[in-house]
């Protein structure tokens, strides 16, 4: 069953597509197909990892902490909940990402370290997908829905991002 989002929160939903192809592609379980778009070679993978946290997963996060967070706070104490423990998840999976270039991790740790990441950013990214946007749209009213995608689309506009 596809989940209807409301246009205000689709830039992030959009943002999401990116996140789970680097996940599903980083588990040990992972099909030839996902794993081939991603460099080979395990050092290349981490930096690769790395750089799509950076460049993608952490702004999807500031965004979601500094504008999406802020507008639902209150609103619903299973919405609160929902929201705290995402922005745990937010922290959860930072640490692993940076963990990542440790020195002193080996190859099967390494292994370790990005299957249990790409695992992580799935149950994350589906999480947020059936749990949170989905209750967003549920507890805040349209005009507060308007208010919030204008805020999201300035955000995304300011950071080089398209809203569309």
């Amino acid at each position: 069953m596809r989940i209807q989002r409301h246009q205000a929160l689709r830039p992030l939903s959009r943002d999401h597509h990116i996140a789970l192809q680097l996940a599903r592609g980083l588990q040990t379980n992972a099909s030839p197909h996902l794993r081939a778009q991603l460099p080979g070679e395990r050092r290349a993978l981490v930096a690769h990892v790395q750089r799509v946290f950076a460049l993608e997963l952490a702004a999807h996060f500031d965004v979601e902490d500094r504008i999406l967070a802020p507008a639902v706070a209150g609103k619903a104490p299973d919405l609160d909940r929902i929201r705290s423990e995402i922005e745990s998840e937010h922290a959860d999976l930072s640490a692993l990402a940076a963990g990542l270039s440790d020195p002193a991790l080996d190859d099967t740790a390494i292994d370790a370290a990005l299957d249990r990441f790409g695992h992580m950013l799935e149950g994350h990214v589906r999480r947020e997908e059936r749990e949170y946007y989905q209750r967003v749209q549920e507890v805040l009213d349209e005009a507060s829905m308007q208010q919030l995608g204008v805020a999201l689309d300035r955000h995304l506009v300011f950071h080089g991002k398209s809203a569309a």
